[in-house]
């Protein structure tokens, strides 16, 4: 059996992974759609 607070610091450990991935994510298309609507917004608005 492992300690409580082991299982807690992996609990949080995964929860802490899951949201930078999230939050990697969601800024990665964030930062493309403003980039498209900023430097291409001809090209997206015709595609």
């Amino acid at each position: 059996m492992l300690p409580w607070w082991m299982g807690v610091i992996i609990s949080w450990g995964a929860v802490y992974v899951v949201a930078i991935t999230v939050c990697s994510l969601v800024w990665l298309m964030f930062r493309r759609v403003r980039v498209c609507q900023n430097d291409h917004s001809v090209k997206c608005s015709n595609d």
